[in-house]
């Protein structure tokens, strides 16, 4: 690795870097990040050189592992019990024995203190259970230089966390992260858009998971409107009759034909969090803290940077693999993003956001053009006069949704105007006495 031109080394203290979105799976051509060894070479490369002797922290912000798309006993089950947490780390260790390894070498180098912090994202929550933390840190070698902080970390006047906290379809409320089942076994309490895509999207995964790795969106579906069909298809069927079959009791299930449609629109074939304002309030945060001048953030796999003074905002991309569609159907592969924050006694002096090449995916792994799928993913279809009375059902019902949300905000806008129509106890006396 090469030391920052014109950063003096005496005036560093401490580097802190931070990888976000690496979304390890169970290894093999759905796994977003098979080739682990790549990044261990790259976090033991600050085992040397310049920063053999500099205190060096690692920050692996959130969805280090994708345990989401991670299967379980042939399946992808919505109760996340800590075998099954357990099951799914197990798996996506045994695939990246690489990586692990490099983080025990990092943790036991001699010439400087290092640390590693694994942040909750939201699809690895199974490391908020104490059971899968002992695990993945027993696979790096056990050492306590090993930490799981949460869903955010705080080294200096430095501020990580992973994103999903602003996003209304995946935050989790850190105080109620359990819920018991009928059985009274201990499960995560999952955000509504993570069941959804549990129940509907991911066990299409096999199928379609290279087309989630490809940027735009937009496009994507433009030269595959049959992706946008089936999914929408698959979601109304949920809803209609899957949804509510033992939904009853079932504490994780809290959802609308809405709110289903919009984990389409803005998740599974898109990573596209509605940035705007997840960015727009990361930027008040930091420029108001009196605790943190520079904040990272992950979650939107978009790549941006926000500065004003000594404040600094970096919202990384991803490093797991991901590419641009060209022309005519072929992908390119995007560059790997992470970032580097220099800090003497606590603050930070550099940062910097770093680009790198990933090494190529083994034969096989990346298909010569994503339109390969139009057939298959044809033939899951229902018949086209089947799916024009779906669509209409689906208006129907989003209008009927609709016309309950502008009742219920009368409804709630009707005593505040009482409220400030009424007077106060101080102008009464008066008017009694006109």
């Amino acid at each position: 690795m090469t030391w920052p031109r014109d950063l003096n080394r005496s005036s560093v203290d401490r580097l802190v870097l931070v990888f976000s979105d690496i979304e390890m799976g169970a290894g093999g051509p759905l796994d977003d990040f098979p080739q682990s060894d790549f990044l261990g070479e790259l976090l033991l490369g600050y085992n040397e050189g310049a920063f053999a002797e500099l205190p060096v922290e690692v920050v692996f912000n959130g969805d280090t592992f994708d345990f989401l798309k991670v299967s379980y006993r042939e399946g992808y089950p919505r109760h996340i019990t800590p075998e099954v947490a357990l099951g799914k780390a197990a798996r996506v260790a045994a695939a990246h024995p690489g990586f692990f390894n490099a983080v025990r070498r990092f943790v036991e180098h001699e010439k400087a203190p290092r640390r590693v912090h694994f942040i909750v994202g939201n699809h690895d929550p199974e490391i908020v259970f104490p059971e899968v933390q002992d695990l993945l840190r027993a696979m790096a070698g056990g050492s306590p230089r090993i930490t799981f902080p949460g869903f955010s970390t705080t080294i200096g006047r430095l501020r990580v966390e992973h994103g999903n906290q602003l996003d209304p379809l995946f935050a989790f409320d850190p105080d109620d992260l359990f819920v018991v089942g009928a059985g009274g076994e201990r499960m995560l309490n999952l955000p509504w858009a993570s069941v959804a895509l549990l129940d509907v999207a991911i066990p299409l995964h096999p199928i379609l998971h290279f087309h989630d790795r490809v940027v735009p969106k937009d496009r994507v579906l433009d030269l595959l409107p049959e992706i946008k069909e089936l999914l929408l298809e698959r979601y109304w069927q949920y809803w209609t009759r899957d949804y509510w079959k033992g939904s009853r009791g079932d504490p994780v299930k809290k959802v609308t034909w809405s709110m289903l449609k919009e984990i389409f629109g803005r998740y599974f074939f898109s990573h596209d969090a509605d940035v705007s304002p997840i960015g727009d309030a990361y930027i008040k945060r930091v420029s108001a803290s009196d605790e943190f001048d520079t904040l990272v953030v992950g979650h939107t796999h978009r790549p941006a940077m926000w500065s004003l003074a000594n404040k600094r905002l970096f919202v990384l991309g991803c490093f797991r693999n991901e590419y641009n569609l060209e022309e005519g159907g072929t992908v390119r592969p995007l560059p790997k993003t992470f970032c580097e924050i220099y800090l003497r006694e606590g603050r930070p002096i550099r940062s910097l956001m770093i680009e790198v090449e990933g090494p190529p995916l083994p034969e096989g792994f990346v298909p010569a053009n994503v339109m390969g799928v139009k057939d298959e993913i044809a033939a899951l279809l229902a018949p086209a006069s089947v799916r024009e009375k779906e669509h209409q059902a689906q208006q129907a019902q989003e209008k009927k949704e609709q016309k309950e949300e502008k009742k219920q905000q009368k409804q709630q806008k009707q005593p505040q105007e009482e409220a400030r129509a009424e007077p106060s106890s101080a102008e009464a006396p008066a008017l009694a006495d006109e």
